[in-house]
């Protein structure tokens, strides 16, 4: 007994172990699949969307709707997304009752749009025409959405409900009048009501099906209507409502309270009574009987409700306007155009009337109606909303309402730091007269200047007016003319944000420096402060320092998507003279800004050694100095992410003053975090290595980032003795070694170019190099240059994989060489683009002279596949014989594929096959590409390169050619050939577009 008790003890044991492992291993998979997934965990629809009677939100068709979606995504995934190349087509699918706009399945771009917002977020937007397509709640718009990790295609199946349709609320019953009718030998009291514009709203509210009312506290049962093409149909109601057939006789005097009968409009004639409800009570005239209409859809959504008194006229709802001081512009800074706007239908916290106040004055509104008798009280109320509190510590006046002169005026008070939204209620009463419905406007008051008369004026005015933390928004194009006040420089004195309403391309603050008579900068920013400018263009402005923007000690500048061109300075700082902090955000381009004097420093920023330049985005190019063209770096200057600061090429590759960077003694640039663009900048040092110092650092790197992976990013200006440098792993300049490394194998290039660290940055190939097996494509990390030794270089892939993959954020240049026999169709799907070289996001392809791309084969971009927001630049070379097998039996881009940019120029050549074969060494322009020409081309008519769209983009107008400065399009547009449609021909014009009309001889 004692041994079996054993026995069992330790079979327990070992089983409770064995258990204990299978639970723990259970945990780890279940928390591993949740740590490696990506689910949606929430979505957000917007605020104040109304349930139907079914549960379902109700979204309105009146304007776009954005849904959030937050997930769980701990390891940051990137996702594809439908607008991008070659994205599954179940990122995010539709019940097969969801119509797009134009009838069929929703499209990408034209219904909706999804964006990834961050690694926690995904924006889907549906447009209001796809809205108004599926409105009156006929169909679920919850798509099914399935998430795809950009880097492996990895597939995230979500599993998720949330119940959504389009619909928009019935528009609330508003009484018309009262009149009455006979039966026998009684009189009733017919109440008349209208929905506004309801005749032109079928599409919206073609399904309202009930009419609530209730009369002396009873309510009827539902009263049943069906609206159509020609008007109400109210055969159902039971006689309730009558229809516009039937006689109504006014009222009179003898039938309401009191002397109220100027109180009540005429009735309607026939034809305008087939959109109104005519309601027959059961108040018999002369009695008085207070009533409450609502109408409802068939969803479920009910209108507002509109209450009144039988034999009362009812008054009519407060409008709002202006008061009469409010007509100084210049001297209050109210714009008053859109008097009409302040009474709408409807409004709400989140959809306010945007009143335009720039000069932080209170903003006076009066209530009013045009039809109010004497005797007429209109009661106000104002407050903050609640989506807008004032700042802490505020003391201020924040709304209010006085009586002056028998008028009601309601003051808004401008909040400092605050784009203040007001809730406004209104209430009209007067003896005789049923009260008007309660009324509730909202109205946000902002800082806004726009274009016109004295806009510069208003903006000085405003700026100088502006309380801390205000924003000033600006509305189209603000000049300085030579009219009185409208020029000068514009001091900020208090931290403020400025920023473009509609975007930079339009709003634009334009000193004016080649038009006024007196030349100013634009901003002069003051001492310890900050300014943040965002949409903004700031051009043409002019000073000794800071053509644009000079920022004092301790300012902060920040350019959030801004650009600043076309600018000057004397000495320093042609768009920014900073002895403060000038930080440059994704999006924003400083350009065609110079120094104009003999010893002129930073075209475009000139640094102080007080001042820093902190650049996370943003682009710098084609700015001129006499030192540093781009940038003089007297003081700190920091670098990050996508920032780029275009060197200038062609005969100015090394020329001092075009676009560099420029180092003082003892300067240099720090890179405090990875650098995502192939080249980020062009230094030219004051100082080279020498006998008497060897040691010049340029580059050091912040906390966290290897700096040996970002030296090859930047480019070093040639020594004024022809010496060539580069920049080592510890940040400092080194001698160019000539010539550089020569490779005689396959293996011994692909072994030299995938080095991640002292690898050669010019390769040469001697003879031909032939791959040995799939596993020999080439992987391009890093900037470098393979050129042959002599024109018979030649790196044959022997149909065994692609010979080039230029990964993320890197630039390959290409001289003296052959790639043929390129292969990317027998590799795993992900890599069956680009035979010869294949460009991955943001990578970078120079085509040079000498080069052959020919015989390469791949899925898509059978000679070179240029990815989303990668380059390829030829500039000479030739691509010839390859083919594009595509994928579905759609063959794509046998040349080059174009997702990305594409730009030509010299004698580069794509060789447009005999026929009109699709993939047979054609260009291929994803929807919106095209190919950019940025010099002319030296080959005849029809002989540069044929172009291929999809099937969808034949159309007359479709933009496929652009040229840059200088290159006269017209001349260029008959080179290219046009792949048929349906054996139809197409040609390119003269503004490179699309044209099924033949070209002139």
């Amino acid at each position: 007994m004692k041994k079996i008790l054993t026995n069992f003890l330790i079979f327990l044991i070992l089983f409770s172990l064995t258990s204990c492992q299978q639970l723990i291993i259970g945990i780890e998979e279940t928390f591993s699949y949740w740590a490696n997934n990506a689910v949606i965990i929430d979505i957000e629809i917007p605020p104040g969307s109304l349930v139907d009677g079914e549960g379902f939100s109700s979204l309105p068709s009146n304007k776009n709707a954005q849904i959030i979606f937050k997930l769980h995504n701990p390891q940051k995934f990137d996702f594809i997304m439908p607008h991008d190349s070659d994205a599954p087509n179940d990122i995010i699918v539709f019940d097969e009752n969801v119509k797009g706009k134009n009838g069929g399945s929703p499209e990408q771009g034209i219904d909706y749009s999804l964006e990834q917002i961050g690694s926690d977020k995904i924006r889907l937007e549906y447009k209001k025409e796809f809205l108004l397509k599926n409105e009156q709640g006929k169909t679920n718009l919850n798509p099914k959405i399935n998430l795809y990790n950009k880097k492996d295609n990895r597939r995230f199946e979500q599993n998720y409900n949330y119940k959504l349709r389009a619909n928009t609320v019935p528009p609330k019953p508003e009484w018309v009048t009262t009149g009455k009718i006979q039966e026998g030998n009684d009189w009733y009291y017919v109440l008349i009501f209208e929905l506004e514009r309801i005749s032109e709203s079928i599409d919206l509210h073609g399904d309202i099906s009930e009419v609530h009312f209730t009369e002396g506290g009873v309510t009827k049962a539902p009263i049943l209507i069906k609206l159509t093409n020609n008007g109400f149909d109210v055969s159902a109601s039971q006689g309730n409502l009558l229809s516009s057939d039937k006689l109504i006789t006014p009222l009179a005097a003898g039938d309401v309270t009191g002397d109220g009968i100027s109180g009540f409009n005429s009735i309607p004639d026939a034809n305008a009574r087939k959109w109104m409800l005519c309601i027959k009570t059961d108040a018999k005239i002369g009695n008085s009987l207070n009533y409450k209409i609502r109408v409802k859809d068939l969803r479920g959504l009910y209108s507002q409700e509109t209450s009144g008194v039988t034999n009362l006229a009812k008054l009519p709802i407060p409008k709002i306007k202006y008061e009469a001081s409010m007509a100084q512009l210049n001297v209050l800074g109210v714009y008053i155009d859109n008097q009409n706007a302040l009474t709408p239908s409807a409004s709400s916290s989140g959809n306010p009337v945007i009143i335009s106040s720039c000069f932080d004055e209170t903003v006076i509104l009066e209530a009013y109606h045009d039809s109010y008798t004497s005797g007429v009280t209109i009661r106000a109320e104002v407050k903050l909303s609640n989506s807008t509190p004032p700042p802490s510590g505020h003391t201020g006046d924040t709304g209010s309402v006085a009586l002056d002169e028998n008028k009601t005026k309601i003051r808004l008070d401008s909040i400092p730091g605050v784009d203040e939204i007001y809730e406004v209620k209104l209430k009209a009463q007067a003896s005789n007269y049923a009260d008007s419905d309660e009324k509730t406007y909202y109205y946000k008051v902002r800082k806004e200047v726009r274009s016109g008369n004295s806009s510069w004026h208003i903006l000085k005015t405003a700026v100088a007016n502006a309380k801390e933390n205000d924003t000033i928004y600006i509305n189209g194009a603000i000049s300085s003319t030579d009219d009185v006040n409208n020029y000068g420089e514009i001091e900020v004195n208090n931290s403020i944000s400025i920023q473009g309403l509609t975007g930079k391309t339009s709003d634009i603050i334009d000193a004016n420096k080649d038009a006024v008579t007196t030349k100013h900068r634009i901003f002069t920013l003051k001492q310890n402060k900050k300014l943040t400018l965002t949409n903004l263009t700031l051009q043409n402005g002019k000073a000794g320092v800071g053509g644009a923007v000079m920022a004092n000690n301790g300012f902060v500048l920040t350019l959030d998507n801004t650009d600043i061109k076309d600018s000057e300075a004397v000495t320093g700082g042609g768009a920014v003279y900073t002895d403060g902090t000038l930080n440059i955000k994704s999006g924003s381009v400083i350009s065609g800004n110079k120094t104009t004097g003999s010893v002129g420093a930073g075209g475009a920023i000139n640094i102080t050694p007080s001042g820093s330049l902190i650049m996370t985005g943003g682009t710098i190019e084609n700015n001129t100095a006499v030192l540093g063209g781009a940038v003089y770096n007297g003081g700190i200057f920091e670098i990050s992410g996508a920032a780029k600061i275009v060197p200038s090429s062609g005969s100015d590759e090394n020329s001092i003053g075009k676009n560099d960077v420029h180092l003082p003694a003892n300067k240099l640039i720090t890179v405090t975090g990875n650098l995502t663009q192939p080249i980020a900048a062009r230094i030219s040092p004051v100082n080279y290595p020498s006998t008497f110092n060897s040691t010049i650092k340029v580059l050091q790197a912040g906390s966290g980032v290897d700096l040996s992976t970002q030296v090859s990013k930047f480019k070093v200006t040639d020594s004024t003795d022809g010496k060539k440098w580069k920049i080592n792993n510890s940040g400092q300049l080194e001698e160019v070694t000539p010539g550089g490394k020569t490779v005689t194998s396959w293996s011994e290039l692909k072994s030299e170019v995938e080095k991640t660290s002292g690898g050669a940055e010019v390769i040469i190939v001697d003879g031909t190099l032939t791959a040995s097996g799939d596993h020999d494509k080439i992987t391009v990390g890093r900037n470098l240059t393979i050129r042959g030794k002599d024109g018979t270089a030649i790196l044959d892939a022997d149909k065994k994989c692609k010979i080039f993959k230029v990964k993320k954020n890197n630039k390959l240049i290409l001289e003296s060489l052959t790639l043929q026999n390129g292969d990317a169709t027998k590799l795993s799907k992900k890599e069956r683009n680009g035979g010869a070289v294949d460009l991955e996001e943001h990578a970078s392809l120079e085509i040079k002279s000498g080069v052959i791309i020919k015989d390469n084969v791949a899925n898509q971009g059978g000679g070179v596949y240029i990815g989303q927001n990668a380059e390829l630049l030829m500039t000479s070379g030739i691509i010839q014989s390859n083919i594009g097998k595509g994928v579905s039996n759609k063959a794509h881009g046998g040349a080059v594929y174009v997702s990305g940019t594409f730009k030509m120029s010299g004698d580069a050549k794509l060789d447009p096959s005999g026929d009109h074969t699709k993939g047979k060494n054609d260009v291929y322009l994803i929807n919106g590409a095209t190919i950019i020409l940025t010099g002319s081309l030296t080959s005849a008519e029809n002989q540069i390169a044929r172009i291929t769209v999809p099937d969808t983009n034949y159309s007359e107008g479709r933009l496929v050619l652009e040229a840059e400065d200088g290159v006269v399009l017209s001349n260029e547009a008959k080179k290219f050939k046009v792949t048929q449609k349906d054996g139809y021909n197409w040609y390119v014009d003269g503004n490179g577009k699309l044209t099924t009309t033949a070209p002139s001889p």
